[in-house]
């Protein structure tokens, strides 16, 4: 039977049906797969890249030729919806959501008990949650929660992390799962943190109209080791980091209250982008609990265009 490697999500499926597409097989599989219009040739959100393996796929049809030609594709690029398979073939998708590209890293890591990675950790908490919760119902705070969970959450996406958990009226997210270079993992998690206070404020401008409030978060990023894995019952475990990292940024969110600032990134994440490109208003030595050592903290405002 065909074997196909998707590279991009590190999987080998195979495939017994002469008439499956690359679509249908991803599907199939339970592969996240983009198809805007259906899988009717009607878009190019489905495309794949070939990596090898190309002359194992059916010719172009006339409906992927039209657009292929209209969009001036090599032959290694391909509409999953109308390509068939004839042979082992490996490839990438060309087109993954911040929810797909999330779920990839978390496959890759896999059943396994536990690995040692370097990765970011992001930590926000809503300041003030005792206050909202006594001046509104219920159902109105779990409704305010909801929308700026969601606004929050799409920075962490957008900038490929992965959102780790909601904790009350905490959100934390992780970069770097799938492993790759440091400068990547701190750059998305500072640039996501930033993204979140700029969300925040077009949140706000409509919850001010709406309920009479303005919101305000804390956030703390740190980079360094955890333990990436799945834990728990063998009928039921669950993705989970663990180490003095997670720890830490968690720490570090908490020193925005102490310090009067949104949001504070350690010496460790500062120290993994290049000369210059962050913007401090201020640094600290944080004495965080539990720790003999300060941690040297940076009070962030913006990131250069060059990052």
């Amino acid at each position: 039977m065909p074997m196909l490697h998707y590279r991009c999500a590190d999987r080998i499926v195979e495939s017994d049906d002469a008439e499956a597409t690359i679509l249908d097989i991803s599907k199939a599989n339970g592969i996240p797969h983009w198809h805007a219009c259906g899988g009717n040739a009607r878009c190019t959100t489905c495309r794949v890249r070939v990596l090898d393996g190309l002359s194992h796929l059916s010719p172009r049809n006339d409906d992927e030729a039209r657009i292929a030609t209209a969009r001036g594709w090599d032959t290694t690029i391909r509409l999953a919806c109308q390509t068939h398979v004839t042979g082992d073939v490996m490839l990438e998708r060309m087109v993954l959501s911040g929810t797909d590209a999330s779920q990839l890293q978390l496959e890759a890591v896999g059943t396994r008990g536990g690995e040692e990675r370097e990765i970011a950790v992001l930590f926000c908490d809503l300041r003030g949650f005792t206050t909202l919760a006594e001046s509104h119902t219920a159902f109105d705070v779990v409704h305010i929660l909801d929308r700026l969970f969601h606004s929050l959450g799409e920075q962490i996406l957008l900038h490929g992390g992965v959102i780790y958990q909601y904790v009350g009226d905490e959100i934390s997210g992780l970069f770097g799962v799938d492993g790759g270079h440091a400068k990547r993992a701190c750059r998305g998690a500072v640039r996501a943190a930033l993204g979140m206070q700029e969300a925040l404020a077009l949140l706000n401008a409509t919850l001010v109209e709406e309920f009479g409030i303005q919101l305000r978060v804390g956030i703390g990023v740190h980079y360094g080791p955890v333990i990436v894995g799945r834990v728990g019952h063998p009928v039921q475990k669950h993705f989970a980091v663990v180490g003095d990292t997670v720890n830490i940024a968690s720490r570090i969110q908490s020193m925005n209250k102490e310090c009067g600032t949104d949001v504070l990134v350690s010496d460790a994440v500062v120290s993994k982008l290049p000369e210059g490109t962050i913007s401090s208003a201020a640094t600290f030595a944080a004495g965080l609990r539990g720790k003999a050592v300060p941690v040297q903290v940076h009070a962030v405002t913006r990131l250069t265009s060059a990052v």
